[in-house]
């Protein structure tokens, strides 16, 4: 089972639309990827702070983040 889950956004109003309706769980502490900071370390935020992007961009920054560990 992969540390990564990519998992569908949503607000009270329901999933954010233009594409950037996806956002990326860490399911060992079940925290959400919320960016990266000026040093380049991965931001592990709440769902209200969570970033929210395209599929395609989930599925790249996952490879990314289990390639650094």
């Amino acid at each position: 089972m992969s540390k990564y889950q990519i998992v569908p956004a949503k607000t009270n109003d329901g999933p954010f639309g233009l594409n950037l309706d996806w956002q990326i769980k860490e399911t060992e502490t079940g925290k959400y990827f919320s960016g990266y900071d000026f040093m380049g370390s991965v931001i592990w935020a709440g769902i209200s702070e969570a970033y929210c992007m395209s599929k395609d961009d989930a599925k790249q920054i996952i490879k990314d983040l289990e390639a650094a560990d």
